[in-house]
């Protein structure tokens, strides 16, 4: 008996049955058939099923007349799972969901139903995120029935965000199908008829969200829809039923709630349906609430309060109103925040002017890290090394409001866009930014500003963008030169650096060949330091550590994992824990939060340093992220998963072969599949002579300047001035921080 039947329903419209589909049969969680349902005699739909049928014997087809609904229903009545999913034809899951879900439903003792997230994506792959992360964080201690927890109605009524025991669907299907003419209601009568129902604060599914045209005519099937959903509600609130709710006043409100929305979601969306019918529907749900409202419901506050003042009157006239008045004061606040925004503007930038012809503050020193959003890289490391070698500068930093919240309370920083911040870049005397810092920045003759790059470059930059459109949506080559300009020094950490740098963003400025600041700790820890730093992760002696980290790519709009990671980590066993980290572009993950919560792998995206990482691993697991020529520096294992190069080089373009397997170009084992990266691991070709060897010559190229005195040669010219550099130490002579497994062996 399969664990899970996912039952796909696909009667009409079939523009992302595919992706549906080949969500399911992708999943790493194998106990599963996949019921597709509907009747489409002669059609696409029917040919594409029959063809996933005939490759992988999961997939039943089932023919049912009749519509969605019907398909879902009769589906549902043909499977065999312990488990039903009852996913719409637009819905996807996500890698590793079914995984999740039996974890959490094992962890329960198999409850009847169990709830979980969801995600939207739109047509140009924009990823939203739900707005049901509080409720079913609260929902998650052990199981409950609904009417002890009313809030679990205020998650969305979809069949596609909860799976239910079969037998439990077996014993109220009539119920079900009978009073559930709607998905929104089956969703409530679900959970209406469950004693036992659990939560996972998990994003499982994708809603797959087409871009929708028509006009009138689809806001009149809304319409339709809609007063489809009114009449289950009728039978479902009206007496008809003998559930819980008859006899619950806080199950009925937290129902009638859902009805409230609902119906305002509705006539939302059909603004551009015909008058007529629009109040036909109105009135028809003004009926309802009068009817349906129970004793003492209060409307909420605001505009969705005086709508519904507006129902409970039966008024269309003044729902309009209220409708018309809504959209006048939403874009009059939209004007008077822009009129503000300006007026502070233009009083920042005279704040701004003014401190221009004050005296520069000799020590002053700016610092700023990707964009605001951090204290880290480059400049953090030159940061540390001036309070000790330069104790008469005092640094300040320039954060956003969410890195500020993280700040050590021994670190001075400004807010960016503030009235400090413009004082600190019109006073400071030396700025220090591995980015750019924000706003139209005047920088004085008195000034010296050091731009200390994030990365040796293996990605096309600056003008060599130019032939790439994909990575260069918004930037502006003139103010990219302008910028530019204003460099006094440009750090470089190899010749390859230093060749690209000055050819793409050519200036006056002057290279420090000082190697990259962030690296001198990959020459400088000791074995304490590494040991400490495993045991702050929680890796076990023994285990081999793999920093998994992938970087951005710029036709891909939220974070896509390259690696099938569940298949992966399974593949690898237990002597193995992968740390995988999200590019910073990305932020915080849901995946990735998952599966570390299910110990499937230790999600480290927010970890807030990268060097730490590196240090605690074992090995480097990259596509394309520049971390691999720092990482180099440890002379540890590298292997590139490179499934996507072609595509990686047409978008983006690159300066080194990456995959040719030449020594100076590959830094170890290259592999294109998940297979490979397992077998990668498995055979120990990950360690073997022959990608020491390539590393070998890697390091050569990239780690010529990288002798752990990157910070002291930046401190010493730029902030005590002097010129005579520090002699480099041969790559040969460096004793790079210990393997964690020589670690453990000298504690």
């Amino acid at each position: 008996m399969p664990r899970f039947s996912i039952v796909v329903p696909f009667v009409g419209e079939t523009a992302y049955l595919r992706d549906s589909v080949e969500s399911v049969l992708s999943q790493s969680f194998q106990g599963l058939e996949l019921i597709a349902t509907g009747d489409d005699p002669g059609g696409d739909a029917e040919a594409l099923i029959d063809q996933y049928a005939a490759d992988d014997r999961r997939v039943i087809r089932v023919s049912t007349p009749g519509n969605l609904d019907q398909a879902r229903d009769h589906g549902a009545a043909q499977a065999a799972g312990e488990y039903l999913l009852l996913l719409d034809r637009d819905v996807a899951l996500l890698p590793g969901a079914l995984a999740a879900l039996d974890d959490r439903l094992r962890e329960l003792g198999d409850p009847e139903l169990l709830l979980f997230d969801h995600e939207r994506q739109d047509w140009l792959g924009r990823v939203k995120e739900s707005l049901d992360t509080e409720v079913l964080a609260a929902l998650e201690a052990g199981t409950f029935a609904a009417a002890d927890r009313p809030t679990a109605f205020r998650l969305p009524a979809v069949t596609w965000n909860r799976v239910l025991r079969r037998d439990f669907y077996r014993k109220h299907s009539e119920a079900f199908v009978s009073e559930a003419p709607s998905g929104v209601v089956l969703a409530q009568r679900m959970l209406l008829a469950a004693e036992q129902v659990g939560a996972l604060d998990a994003v499982c599914a994708q809603r797959l969200v087409r871009r929708r045209v028509g006009g009138g005519a689809r806001a009149e099937s809304v319409l339709r829809a809609g007063l489809r959903t009114l009449d289950a509600y009728r039978r479902l609130l009206g007496g008809e039923g003998d559930g819980p709710e008859a006899e619950s006043p806080a199950l009925r409100a937290a129902l009638f709630d859902a009805l409230f929305l609902s119906i305002l979601a509705t006539l939302s969306r059909s603004r551009d349906a015909r008058e007529s019918e629009r109040r036909t529907y109105f009135l028809a749900a003004a009926e309802l609430c009068q009817q349906l409202r129970p004793q003492g419901w209060s409307r909420p506050a605001g505009a969705d309060g005086l709508k519904g003042a507006a129902l409970e009157q039966g008024s269309y006239l003044r729902f309009r109103a209220v409708e018309g008045a809504r959209r006048s004061l939403t874009k009059g606040r939209r004007q008077w925040r822009q009129r503000r925004n300006q007026a502070a503007g233009r009083a920042l930038n005279a704040i701004y002017r003014a401190n221009l012809h004050r005296p520069i503050e000799k020590g002053l020193v700016a610092y700023m890290a990707y964009w605001n959003r951090s204290i880290a890289c480059n400049p953090e490391a030159i940061y540390r090394k001036a309070q000790e070698l330069a104790p008469g500068t005092r640094g300040v930093w320039v954060l956003d409001k969410r890195a500020a919240l993280k700040a050590p309370r021994d670190v001075t920083f400004v807010l960016n866009g503030s009235r400090a911040y413009w004082e600190l870049m019109a006073r400071a005397e030396f700025l220090v930014s591995n980015a750019s810092f924000s706003g139209d920045i005047v920088k004085r003759p008195e000034q010296t500003y050091v731009q200390t790059h994030h990365g040796t470059p293996l990605k096309k930059m600056g003008l060599d963008q130019r032939e790439y459109p994909a990575s260069t949506v918004g930037l502006s080559f003139d103010l990219l030169l302008e910028h530019a300009d204003q460099w006094d020094y440009s750090l470089s950490s190899n010749r390859h650096s230093t060749q690209v740098w000055e050819r793409v963003y050519p200036s006056g400025y002057t290279t420090l060949e000082t190697g990259y600041p962030r690296n001198d700790v990959y020459q400088n820890a000791d074995a304490a330091e590494v040991l400490r730093i495993r045991a702050k992760l929680g890796i076990e002696p023994g285990q081999t550590a793999i920093l998994y980290a992938p970087t951005h790519r710029d036709y891909r709009k939220s974070f896509v994992p390259p690696l099938d990671l569940e298949r992966f980590c399974e593949g690898l066993g237990p002597s193995f824990v992968v740390l995988a980290r999200a590019h910073y572009f990305y932020g915080a993950n849901k995946r990735l939060q998952t599966q570390s919560r299910r110990g499937v792998l230790r999600d480290v995206s927010e970890y807030p340093s990268v060097e730490e990482l590196a240090l605690a691993s074992d090995a480097l697991l990259v596509d394309y992220s520049s971390l691999m020529f720092d990482y180099a520096n440890l002379d540890r294992p590298i292997v590139v998963h490179a499934p996507d190069w072609e595509v990686y080089k047409a978008s983006r373009g690159v300066y080194v072969d990456l995959v040719s397997g030449r020594p100076g170009d590959t830094p170890g084992v290259v592999t294109t599949d998940t297979a490979g990266v397992i077998e990668a691991f498995r055979s120990g070709a990950w360690e073997s002579a022959e990608a020491a060897e390539l590393r070998a010559a890697f390091r050569a190229r990239f780690c010529q300047f990288d002798d752990g005195r990157a910070a002291e040669r930046v401190v010493r010219r730029v902030f005590l001035g002097e010129q005579e550099p520090l002699p480099f130490r041969p790559l040969a002579e460096r004793t790079p921080a210990p393997l964690p497994v020589k670690a453990h062996a000298g504690a």
